[in-house]
């Protein structure tokens, strides 16, 4: 069997390829949510603890995780829009907005906590 034939194979009305695009891009932003936790963030934080206030580092604090989480959501939105999946795009569309609200309102809710 010939490498283009398995791609283009069709589970549910969507090639293998396609499929494997979306789950490398989705991969792919896990991965950047990693690095930019663990190196981004990193130097942030260094950087904010040279400084005389304490409110850049609480707000790095604040926003790491929202952040690593946000990039993922992003990873999935675009696998999604890869896919072009019509029948269920509202739902998908649906559950990223309300993601992207949970994420704003954990965001707020870490502001007023601190």
């Amino acid at each position: 069997m010939n490498f283009e034939k398995i791609l283009s194979y069709e589970i549910l009305g969507i090639s293998v390829l396609d499929l494997s695009i979306s789950i490398g891009i989705f991969i792919l932003a896990m991965i950047l949510s990693n690095f930019i936790s663990k190196s981004i963030v990193t130097t942030l934080k260094k950087l904010a603890s040279k400084t005389k206030t304490k409110l850049d580092d609480e707000l790095i604090s604040i926003l790491e995780s929202p952040l690593r989480v946000s990039i993922i959501l992003l990873g999935f939105y675009i696998s999604k829009q890869w896919l072009k999946l019509d029948k269920i795009d509202t739902l998908l569309n649906n559950i990223i907005k309300s993601l992207a609200t949970f994420i704003i309102f954990w965001i707020l809710y870490k502001i007023v906590d601190n």
